[in-house]
């Protein structure tokens, strides 16, 4: 889980980002003009969700096992690059 936390960056739009942390065993995301972070709920170790948006989070390794992007899935779909 601690390695899901940080900021994710849109790659064709700098200004986008999202925050990820994490608040006691729950992760948190917030997007931009999000006025609050909202919790995602885990399927798995990398695979997380919103229910009632119908997001798909998913945190993606490289081969040294660590979290180097987020792919959202919100209708379409986004690849994130962690960038903290």
């Amino acid at each position: 889980m601690e390695d899901c936390v940080g900021i994710y960056q849109h790659p064709q739009n700098p200004k986008l980002s999202y925050r990820v942390s994490r608040q006691q065993n729950h992760l948190m995301v917030k997007g931009p003009g999000w006025g609050q972070s909202l919790e995602i709920k885990p399927e798995s170790e990398t695979d997380y969700f919103i229910r009632f948006l119908g997001w798909e989070f998913h945190f993606l390794k490289d081969e040294e096992g660590r979290v180097i992007h987020l792919e959202i899935v919100a209708g379409q779909t986004f690849r994130l690059k962690k960038i903290e």
